[in-house]
């Protein structure tokens, strides 16, 4: 007997496996091959490209910051109509606050529903709910140094951006075209 038989991983016969090997594109104006675009599945088991997950990721971050902040400033627009009637506005503007960053983490969440791996969709609900909160600071100081029509401008600009954002998202999730 052999020694080095002894030792040797036994030898396989090889077989060709069912996985494709990854497509390789040349561009023209390259000299070098560039990789095929990976893809990965949607929740519907749909083939979703990179710069179309992209997309409803920003709409979805900038429908869910826009809107949870649209409730911030309606809150804080209310804060002087509370003052005048001789209440204390401050928990008023605090629960707005709070529910303005719930609603930016629930339309996050949903606007975000065309992708499967439920980390990217959590991703895109701190992102909104971080947006929200930071808008909806930008509320108060708003309130504080303008008057109250620029507040209710500022309202209906966020509302317009929600609305906008997440019909585009909804626009990326459904169709293959990231931009409209």
């Amino acid at each position: 007997m052999n020694g080095a038989s002894l030792y040797a991983a036994p030898k396989l016969p090889l077989k060709r496996t069912t996985c494709k090997p990854p497509r390789w594109t040349s561009h023209p104006r390259r000299r070098n091959f560039t990789r095929a675009v990976v893809r990965s599945l949607d929740s519907k088991g749909v083939h979703m490209n990179e710069p179309r997950r992209v997309a409803v990721a920003l709409y979805s971050i900038a429908s869910g910051a826009a809107g949870g902040a649209a409730l911030a400033t309606a809150g804080t627009a209310s804060s002087r109509t509370i003052l005048g009637l001789g209440l204390d506005p401050s928990n008023v503007v605090i629960l707005s606050g709070v529910l303005g960053v719930a609603v930016a983490v629930g339309i996050g969440w949903t606007q975000s529903r065309g992708m499967a791996e439920a980390w990217r969709r959590g991703v895109i609900c701190v992102l909104a709910a971080f947006g929200a909160g930071l808008l909806g600071i930008a509320a108060v100081g708003v309130d504080m140094f303008f008057p109250q029509m620029v507040v209710v401008a500022y309202l209906v600009g966020l509302l317009a951006v929600a609305v906008l954002a997440a019909r585009r998202a909804g626009r990326a999730r459904s169709s293959g075209a990231a931009g409209g």
